[in-house]
């Protein structure tokens, strides 16, 4: 996902207005990357499509029931490495008509311009231990503790317009910082049901939390300083829940089900104006972050030693709506109301689709994978506003941009009860081009990399 639509919404909302600002949902969303991670080296290796095989320590994230195959208590461990990686958009000849009733000089009669957008977008390299857990089988059922990082984003953001329609096309310019985390504390039950079904359950304790400080710049003078702030800063707990259903008709196909449960929590807001005519003024709100559900299902099929495994999974990404667009406590407020400037987000469907095969020597197994997944773009976009809707739409466009495509590869390597796995996911480069009849238009994803180290122990 890209960070510089979130970007332009504080552009859009806070910078244009004079005094004014904006706190929404859509803001905070559109900073980061929300890549909802699959744990172990040996599913990523499979273009993370494991939801009908769930046959390892991972499945009390990946699907809870898949915990009764262990026969024995393991515990395992995943290093994860992601390199950074670079959004730019940039924007030309965007026609923008003044809404500003009170002109400054120099700009007194101007009604009518061209704007072009520039952001810069980074996501930061991230090395981390992405999941760690210990599992116990007993006669009737499976238990398990685990610790899984599901989100972890730090990003730097910058960016500038020549012209806004908010204050007589005058330029603005942003530059910041932000950071969030997601980690979940697992406790997972798993039992079967005859011969050919389990069920299994997670209970999360998800630890959450953000931290983020973005200036916002108005006009082009040296020394002006930032014409606001705006500091996100939360970190709350609260509780989730995966269940999960695997089915064996027969030996070779298993058939899974999960549904994930993650839950909202209150960001901490406050909004900072120090271009007030009677000082700096100061706002503290909180605004809701919903972390998306998930429903998956997956499918395994293994004919001696090659196993294949196909995932579908729906997002839901529209949680994170309603947006509060153009929201203000100052006196001057965009012009027209805010419950008429609409985004939407839809919800995503990724597809994972991946293959594992065994090489069994006397004393070892080698295992080499590879895989493929889609992966939905979580991105607001614009449906409607008055006056300002010439302006938005090339920045936002009205409706929701292709999938990302991921390519994995990965091996592993048994010696008796101990497992080493090792998997790489290239996020392949993707590149937006519009052209208008004024307006161009483009958007690229820089190619994204990230390596995943897991171990297995079994006693």
């Amino acid at each position: 996902m890209t960070i510089s639509r979130w970007l332009t919404v504080l552009l859009v909302s806070l910078v244009f207005t004079v005094p004014s600002f904006a706190v929404t949902d859509e803001e905070i969303f559109r900073a980061f990357s929300l890549n909802l991670t699959t744990p172990g080296a040996r599913a990523i290796g499979m273009g993370g499509a494991f939801i009908g095989r769930a046959d390892d320590a991972t499945a009390a994230e990946t699907n809870p029931a898949g915990l009764t195959i262990l026969a024995r208590p393991e515990i395992s461990l995943e290093y994860r490495h992601r390199d950074s990686r670079r959004f730019e958009t940039r924007i030309t000849n965007m026609p923008i008509t003044n809404l500003d009733s009170t002109p400054t000089p120099p700009n007194i009669g101007t009604n009518f311009g061209l704007a072009d957008f520039r952001a810069t977008d980074e996501l930061d390299q991230v090395n981390a231990l992405g999941f760690a857990s210990y599992v116990h089988p007993f006669e009737n059922w499976t238990l398990g503790i685990s610790r899984h990082e599901l989100i972890n984003a730090e990003a730097t953001v910058f960016g500038e317009v020549s012209a806004s329609p908010f204050h007589f096309l005058e330029p603005n310019s942003f530059s910041g910082a932000a950071e969030i985390s997601d980690v979940n504390y697992g406790f997972t039950g798993a039992t079967k049901i005859g011969d050919h079904v389990s069920l299994g359950g997670t209970l999360k304790i998800s630890d959450f939390s953000i931290r983020s400080n973005i200036g916002a710049r108005q006009k082009a003078q040296p020394g002006f300083g930032d014409h606001f702030t705006s500091i996100y800063d939360t970190s709350d707990v609260k509780v989730g829940i995966n269940l999960g259903v695997l089915v064996a008709p027969v030996s070779w196909v298993s058939i899974g089900a999960v549904y994930k449960y993650d839950p909202q929590f209150n960001l901490r807001t406050i909004v900072t104006n120090v271009d007030s005519a009677d000082g700096p003024q100061q706002v503290v709100t909180n605004v809701g972050f919903d972390v998306p559900d998930q429903l998956g299902t997956g499918v395994s099929v293994t004919a001696a030693d090659f196993t294949v495994n196909f995932d579908v999974i729906r997002v839901f990404y529209s949680q994170l709506e309603d947006v509060q667009a153009g929201f203000s406590l100052f006196t001057h407020l965009l012009p027209f109301p805010k419950e008429q400037v609409v985004f939407r987000i839809d919800d995503g469907t990724d597809i994972h689709v991946g293959a594992e095969y065994l090489i069994r020597a006397e004393s070892s197994v080698l295992a080499f994978r590879g895989g493929f997944y889609r992966q939905s773009r979580n991105l607001f976009y614009f449906v409607t506003a008055p006056a300002a809707g010439d302006f938005l739409v090339p920045i936002f466009d009205t409706e929701a941009h292709d999938p990302l495509n991921h390519i994995t590869i990965g091996g592993g390597v048994t010696f008796g009860r101990v497992q080493f796995d090792a998997a790489a996911d290239f996020a392949l480069e993707d590149e937006i081009r519009e052209t208008g009849l004024l307006t161009d238009r483009t958007e690229v994803s820089r190619r994204g990399f990230e390596l995943v180290l897991s171990s297995v122990v079994r006693f």
